[in-house]
């Protein structure tokens, strides 16, 4: 589920609402000049980091989960 839920913050949040149609909603004031928010490969990078740290998260309680029940 984690999986999913980066996968609509990448396209929905990142790319339309910040990179395509830049709401002000989520830009903060003062930054409005800054480049970053039309910058794609940005929020791809992040994307990425995202699914690494939801894959490290997910081995790790898989490891937990057959410990116990091993243990068990």
């Amino acid at each position: 589920m984690g999986m999913v839920w980066n996968a609509v913050d990448l396209f929905l949040v990142d790319w339309l609402l910040i990179c395509c149609l830049t709401s002000p909603l989520f830009i903060f004031p003062g930054t409005e000049h800054c480049q970053g928010h039309k910058d794609y490969l940005f929020h791809l990078k992040g994307f990425f980091k995202g699914c690494l740290a939801m894959s490290f998260v997910a081995l790790l309680l898989a490891g937990v989960t057959a410990l116990i029940l091993i243990l068990i």
